[in-house]
């Protein structure tokens, strides 16, 4: 039971599902043991910078360097939560410092890069993302060039990747926003055309008692700890990303339903020759979290960047005069891309209670926030090639 490493590795496979209270308890309880565990530090500032309680993660950052002060990875995470609480300048130079300990800190230069865009320095940002090695950073660099108005080498750097690497999900949702900006042929082979993919189904096509399973979801989804606020969602909560790993009859009957809405997903585009549909994985693992937003509640547009398909099971939606009142908008736009030309493609859905809604994970999609004191409940989830 005083075991650190594999007390340790638990909080950390917490951490990777995102089940902050479990991962929390770990580090907690080895700090109680060894009070110089540096590590522990390091991973509670993770959880408290996800929590969004920024001031204690950055002094918990402050003590793990204060016991390692020559951990890169320490030092760079410091950085994210300067970055976080918007103090840019103070974060590029904890990156810097991290990347002196150790020059080829993937992480380090990725986030440096991140912090050099947002301050507007573009070229040292491409710069930095570029020697991450990351396909995460490589969407990021285009970006860059694409705010910065270098639009030749926009293409040019977009015309390589296309030929080297067709499943970047993020480079497939800035390559179809500039073909659309810029009246030019989309060359990313992933999903060019992301809104002719989107599909509703319903879990009343599926299960005769789909009245009762949605409340039953709704009571399991409810008793689960929640986050007030994550980065997407306002005036809202999110729970962890394990929903589908709860063990109860009617999470297994949920996941069983959506498994079979996937399964048919790739029939219904056979004839489509993009990578989306032609290089469909062949075994996937499904990832869900539940979200309940409250009254004045949304979800900033957004893409999945680690899935392949995504969707939205509806449990309770809005009853609105106001048609698009807590509706889903899909679109091209997103984050911080200039607008040239406000004409680019959307749709709109107006869910009702049992509705699954299957989308590429590179189209961006927001909701649209209702001012009806109820709430909005939802289970989201993601298809990540296994």
């Amino acid at each position: 039971p005083q075991l650190l490493d594999a007390l340790n590795n638990l909080g950390a496979i917490a951490l990777t599902s995102k089940n902050w209270e479990s991962a929390l308890h770990y580090f907690v309880k080895i700090l109680e043991i060894e009070p110089k565990y540096s590590e522990a530090y390091n991973n509670l500032g993770i959880i408290f910078k996800e929590l969004d309680r920024l001031d204690e993660s950055k002094a918990i950052y402050q003590k793990a360097i204060l016991l390692r002060p020559n951990v890169a990875e320490s030092q760079s995470n410091l950085g994210n939560t300067l970055k976080e609480l918007g103090r840019l300048e103070e974060a590029v130079a904890i990156y810097n410092k991290a990347l002196v300990l150790m020059p080829t800190l993937s992480e380090a230069h990725g986030n440096l890069g991140a912090a050099l865009k947002e301050l507007g320095r573009f070229d040292k940002a491409i710069y930095h993302f570029d020697l991450s090695h990351s396909p995460s950073a490589v969407p990021k660099s285009l970006e860059c060039l694409y705010i910065s108005k270098n639009y030749s080498e926009f293409q040019k750097r977009l015309q390589a990747i296309s030929k080297s690497d067709e499943i970047n999900i993020r480079v497939a949702s800035i390559s179809a926003f500039v073909a659309h900006q810029l009246k030019l042929k989309d060359p990313y082979p992933f999903c060019r055309n992301p809104l002719d993919f989107i599909v509703c189904r319903s879990l009343f096509e599926y299960a005769p008692n789909a009245d009762v399973l949605i409340e039953q979801i709704i009571q399991e989804g409810n008793g689960r700890q929640l986050v007030w606020e994550s980065r997407t969602t306002k005036f809202g909560y999110q729970g962890s990303n394990d929903f589908f790993e709860i063990s109860n009859k009617n999470v297994a009957l949920l996941a069983n339903i959506v498994c079979k809405v996937v399964d048919e997903f790739p029939l219904k585009f056979s004839h489509e020759t993009n990578s989306f549909i032609n290089l469909w994985p062949r075994n996937y693992k499904l990832v869900g979290w539940y979200n309940r937003l409250l009254k004045n509640g949304y979800q900033q547009s957004h893409i999945h960047a680690d899935g392949w398909l995504s969707g939205v099971i509806y449990l309770k939606t809005i009853n609105s005069l106001d048609n698009e009142e807590g509706a889903i908008e899909f679109g091209l736009h997103g984050y911080d891309y200039p607008i040239l030309d406000d004409g680019y493609p959307r749709k709109l859905h107006k869910p009702k209670a049992g509705d699954i809604v299957l989308f590429p994970s590179s189209l961006f999609h927001r909701t649209i926030p209702f001012t009806i004191d109820t709430e909005r409940c939802v289970v989201a989830f993601d298809i990540l090639p296994a």
